[in-house]
């Protein structure tokens, strides 16, 4: 494409400078949402892996409750392969129907996703639970039961192989607990730092000026010649305008679809720019009062008006990106420029303020704007009111109507929703990643919490003799909140080392904010780790209220 393109300057010199862009048409079709459904992928398997690890602590933990059981059919003669199919046939049929369950839930999970994900999601109307999603679900299920159901389990029979070995086991047991704990506080550090980065980057978006001010601005799109003439234009605003409630209206070529180009452009009385580095400059036309309808400021000079008609002199307007960029220094206005490809002058009558047009998350770019009255083009309505935009909406629909009976109009809407829909895929995606950073950091809590309470029932003996010895309630409080503590940090410090490695994947989704940001990073940590403390209390509380007597006597 770039060689046609260098033929086609040749014998078209008004080409110079312009070429083609290739897509691949999957990049054209998911390229918006890929990044993001990969971290949702991603997320989606770490809330499984922490899943898992609860699994594995619930089995220990029952395995601990029923280490005399198995010591006894160990003695009777069970083999561990009999211990093995016992336990792998209670694990089979509790993963059943948990899968079960969860296929119930994730249908109406899936049907309340789908209504809430933006509408220019790819393939928006094809998601859903089919038989393929369902078989998937259920194998991965079954499979999760077996890897780290039947482990611990296995870890268990082979350690009480015959009477006596109860006291390896559960040294063992409880090691494999300790390490499943630090596993899934890691895990968790993982997925809500993600969060954390992803609701920092929205939070500064959501705070960025746009350079208009879209409340209160109704917009439409219409086909029809009113639209495309300037004369019918300028009628339809003046109609538009003396609707009560009416501030401004004019219209502009395009809202957010910016036209922009690498054009080469030359100014009377300054040196010409490289054409190879031209920068990207977008053009558009403008009509009414369009600036004035959206609040983008007027910084010098004067707006369009009604003088700059078809047969006067050319006019622009630029943008202060564009003065900042070919006129530092320099006061813009009077200046002539000229595009490579259009010889006509346009001499430069004002100069507004920056919008971010091209995408809100971009630094403004250069931009020209033209009057409708010397270029035609189509137009799409903006207008300002006092009111509820949309309640003025019949009222200008027949002005438009009265003009052409036949105009079709579509994407009636508000200035401050059409930004807000352009947010939609990146809100979208904190939203679900901080739904799963949520139910991640619930499991951890339940993980923390069960394998605190198991461990405190296999100690009772021992904390009955450190109470009897003179060890009080608040010193078993802390011994067992410190077990915890000891716990959460091993996998708080592994975590946060995961995180900064693989978060660096969300570079393209963050703004105003750095992959490594050190505040989101603290800021987690210190939240597992009031999570686990609270996790951790309950089981240190009833520690401490235990009875020496009665422990010692139980064992």
């Amino acid at each position: 494409m770039s060689g046609i393109a260098a033929r086609l300057a040749l014998t078209y010199p008004e080409d110079r400078g312009m070429g083609a862009r290739l897509i691949p048409l999957l990049d054209q079709v998911v390229g918006p949402v890929r990044l993001g459904l990969s971290l949702l992928l991603a997320a989606v398997g770490m809330v499984l892996l922490i899943a898992c690890t609860n699994l594995g602590n619930l089995v220990l933990a029952r395995g601990a409750g029923r280490i005399r059981e198995i010591e006894v059919r160990a003695a009777l003669g069970a083999s561990r392969g009999r211990l093995l199919s016992q336990l792998f046939t209670e694990s089979l049929v509790l993963a059943g129907a948990a899968g079960a369950l969860g296929v119930l839930l994730a249908s109406a999970a899936v049907r309340a996703i789908v209504a809430l994900a933006p509408r220019d999601t790819p393939r928006l109307h094809e998601i859903s639970l089919d038989a393929s999603a369902v078989l998937f679900t259920l194998v991965l299920c079954l499979l999760s039961a077996v890897l780290f159901g039947l482990a611990p389990a296995f870890r268990l029979a082979s350690s009480a192989s015959a009477l006596g070995a109860r006291g390896s086991g559960i040294r063992h047991a409880r090691r494999t607990r300790d390490l499943l704990v630090i596993v899934e506080c890691g895990v968790a550090i993982v997925l809500l730092a993600g969060a954390g980065l992803l609701l920092r980057s929205m939070s500064a978006i959501l705070h960025l000026d746009p350079g208009f001010h879209g409340a209160g601005v109704l917009t439409m799109v219409f086909s029809s010649t009113v639209s495309d003439d300037p004369a019918q234009f300028q009628q339809l605003v003046a109609r538009v305008e003396s609707l009560p409630g009416v501030e401004a209206a004019g219209g502009i070529s395009r809202y957010f679809q910016a036209n922009a180009m690498h054009t080469p452009i030359s100014i009377d009385g300054q040196p010409p720019l490289d054409p190879a580095g031209a920068p990207m400059i977008n053009f558009d036309v403008i009509g009414g009062r369009y600036l004035q309808a959206i609040g983008v400021p007027l910084l010098r000079g004067r707006y369009f008006s009604a003088a700059d008609s078809k047969d006067a002199p050319k006019v622009a307007m630029v943008n202060q990106a564009f003065a900042d960029l070919y006129l530092p220094h320099i006061d813009p206005l009077g200046r002539v420029l000229h595009r490579d490809f259009d010889r006509t002058g346009y001499t430069i009558v004002g100069v507004v303020g920056n919008t971010r047009r091209q995408a809100i998350t971009s630094e403004p770019i250069p931009e020209v704007l033209w009057p409708q009255t010397q270029r035609p083009w189509g137009m799409a309505l903006a207008v300002r009111t006092q009111a509820d935009p949309l309640a003025l909406a019949p009222a200008i629909r027949k002005a438009i109507r009265d003009l052409d009976s036949g105009a079709a109009i579509q994407n009636v809407s508000t200035l401050d929703r059409q930004l807000d829909d352009r947010l939609a895929q990146r809100r979208f995606q904190t939203w679900l990643v901080g739904l799963f950073a949520t139910l991640a950091l619930a499991l951890a809590a339940a993980g923390i919490y069960s394998v605190m309470y198991y461990a405190v029932a296999e100690r009772t003996r021992e904390i009955g003799v450190r109470i009897a010895i003179g060890a009080t309630p608040g010193d078993v409080f802390r011994l067992v909140l410190g077990d915890a503590g000891k716990l959460v940090s091993i996998g708080v410090g592994i975590g946060v080392a995961g995180a900064l490695w693989l978060t660096r994947t969300l570079a393209g989704l963050l703004y105003g904010v750095t992959a490594h940001d050190p505040a989101t990073y603290a800021g987690v940590a210190i939240l597992l780790g009031a999570v686990a403390a609270v996790a951790a209390a309950a089981p240190a509380a009833k520690a401490m209220r235990s009875d020496p007597l009665a422990a010692l006597r139980q064992e």
